[in-house]
C-alpha cells in the first residue's frame, strides 16, 4: 500500500488505537554446501571438539580450543566452505590461554549437525581430511624411550579419543582403508567426564611402520602431533 510500519502506528495512536504489526518474515530455507575436503575436515574437528546449538533463530557454531594453530585451521576451513570467516577471541586465565571461535550459520550447522550415517558419504570421499580434522581435535602422538637390559629403543604412539564408539569405529575403517593398522581393541577409562561418566574409548595406533604411514598422509595443524619417524 506504499505506507510505512511508522505512519500506521502514529495515525492508530491518533485515534487512540494500539496498532500491533506483525513479522510475517519465514525461516530462510537451507543453502546446499557441496562437499569438499574443508567439509569433512570441519566434520573431524566439529565431531571431535566444537559444539552446535540453537538460540532462537540463531543456528551456532563454536570452538573453544588451546591450540592457536587448530583454531586458525578451522576459521579457514569455514572461510572457504561458507565464504565468511568467523573471528577468534583469546581468552586469559592467568598463566592459561583458551582461544574461542563463535559464528552462526544455518547452513553450516545443518550439515555438521546430521547424523554420522549420512555425513559417511562425504567423509568416505575425503578421509584424510576427516582424520586429520578429528586427530586435531582428539587426537595425541607421543615418544618415550624404553630400556630393555643392555638396549633400548623409541616407542612411538598415536591414539584416538571419545566417548562414541561408533565414531571410533569409523575412525578404525579408515585407518584400514589407508594402511594403517591401529590395535585390534579399544581401551576403555572412564576419566574425569563429569557426574555421568561415560566411558571415553581409545583407539590406538603403535607399530613404527604404521605410525610413519599416518605421518605421512595426515599432517596436523599442531606442530607437536607431528612424529618424526625413524628408521
Amino acid at each position: 500500500m506504499g505506507v510505512s510500519a511508522k505512519a500506521v502506528r502514529n495515525k492508530a495512536s491518533s485515534l487512540g488505537v494500539v496498532a500491533t504489526l506483525r513479522n510475517w518474515s519465514f525461516p530462510r530455507p537451507v543453502r546446499m554446501i557441496e562437499s569438499s575436503a574443508d567439509l569433512s575436515y570441519l566434520i573431524g574437528a566439529f565431531k571431535g571438539d566444537g559444539s552446535l546449538g540453537r538460540y532462537r533463530r540463531q543456528y551456532q557454531l563454536q570452538f573453544a580450543v588451546k591450540d592457536l594453530e587448530f583454531i586458525e585451521a578451522v576459521q579457514k576451513a569455514i572461510g572457504r566452505v561458507v565464504s565468511k570467516v568467523p573471528k577468534i577471541f583469546q581468552i586469559r586465565h592467568g598463566n592459561f590461554s583458551l582461544y574461542k571461535l563463535m559464528m552462526s550459520n544455518k547452513d553450516l550447522f545443518t550439515v555438521l549437525n546430521q547424523p554420522l550415517t549420512v555425513l559417511k558419504r562425504i567423509i568416505e570421499v575425503y578421509p584424510t581430511d576427516f582424520l586429520k580434522g578429528f586427530f586435531d581435535a582428539e587426537g595425541t602422538a607421543v615418544t618415550s624411550v624404553r630400556h630393555k637390559r643392555s638396549w633400548s629403543w623409541i616407542d612411538y604412539r598415536v591414539s584416538f579419543y571419545n566417548t562414541k564408539q561408533e565414531l571410533l569405529d569409523i575412525v578404525r575403517e579408515l585407518l584400514i582403508r589407508l594402511g594403517i593398522t591401529p590395535a585390534p581393541n579399544y581401551y576403555v577409562t572412564f576419566g574425569n567426564l563429569g557426574k555421568t561418566q561415560q566411558p571415553c574409548y581409545i583407539l590406538t595406533v603403535y607399530k613404527k611402520k604404521a605410525i610413519a604411514q599416518f605421518m605421512k598422509l595426515i599432517v596436523s595443524s599442531i606442530p607437536r602431533k607431528r612424529l618424526l619417524v625413524n628408521g
